[in-house]
């Protein structure tokens, strides 16, 4: 498709050549999404999932806020089956891009932030930024959040977490695994190259065949499993595409 770009509902999303970035940029709400930018953010997935050029996604805030969740009124039936509605339809359209994702954390990283952050595929995160779950603290439960981050944060930092609101800084969420990364604000755009460069500068289709199957094998319940659809797609899909590629053995 070439480069584009799409804004909409505060979603900024711009196309260039192998590379897509996802930019929330809503200061009013700080970085929250209404049922209208969900809708939004589902038309980007949509564009994305048609544009069989992209390699990597970036998602990114806007300095301030990287992404901070949802933002519905409990008491309005209306808002609320709209934005149900939305989350269930961005999530569809989430789910059909097959991409290697990388969380460029510009700023602090709340609710639904950290599902996007958690089921990123890489991360950096800037030195200043914080991290947290505040939804009991702001009456509510975080309950998609905790689904998607179950198994990434031990059992009692989770709920530590989720019970007290607290929120953690960036070296923090390294120790936790939840980023790859520590960076300054005057390092940032350099590193995240560097992170973009990891994935485009490799031949397209293994790391296509690497991601896929860290995220097919991770499903699997038991390493026998794993290591028999292993050997299968070794012998049907890794070492075909190898006869493709430019070899080297220098270790």
């Amino acid at each position: 498709m070439g480069n584009w770009t799409f804004e909409k509902e505060g979603i900024f999303v711009s196309a260039k050549e192998s590379v897509v970035t996802i930019r929330v940029n809503k200061p009013e709400t700080k970085n929250g999404t209404d049922w209208r930018a969900l809708y939004a953010l589902s038309e980007a997935y949509e564009k994305i999932g048609k544009d069989d050029e992209l390699r990597v996604i970036v998602l990114r805030g806007n300095g301030e806020y990287f992404y901070t969740g949802g933002r519905v009124n409990p008491n309005d039936p209306e808002d609320s089956k709209m934005y149900a509605k939305a989350i269930s339809e961005s999530g569809k359209a989430k789910s059909s891009i097959n991409l290697p994702v990388i969380a460029a954390v510009d700023g602090h990283c709340l609710k639904a932030g950290m599902g996007w952050l958690i089921s990123a595929d890489l991360a950096i995160a800037r030195n200043d930024v914080t991290f947290a779950f505040p939804e009991v603290r702001m009456g509510g439960v975080p309950m998609m959040v905790m689904a998607g981050c179950m198994g990434h944060i031990p059992k009692k930092i989770a709920l530590k977490a989720y019970y007290s609101s607290e929120a953690f800084d960036a070296e923090t969420a390294l120790r936790f695994g939840l980023i790859n990364e520590v960076v300054s604000a005057s390092e940032f755009e350099e590193v995240l190259d560097r992170y973009i460069r990891m994935i485009i500068d490799n031949p397209k289709a293994l790391i296509q065949m690497t991601h896929d199957a860290y995220y097919t094998m991770e499903a699997m319940t038991s390493k026998q499993e794993r290591v028999a659809w292993a050997r299968k797609a070794l012998a049907e899909q890794v070492l075909p595409q190898m006869s493709k590629e430019k070899q080297s053995y220098n270790v």
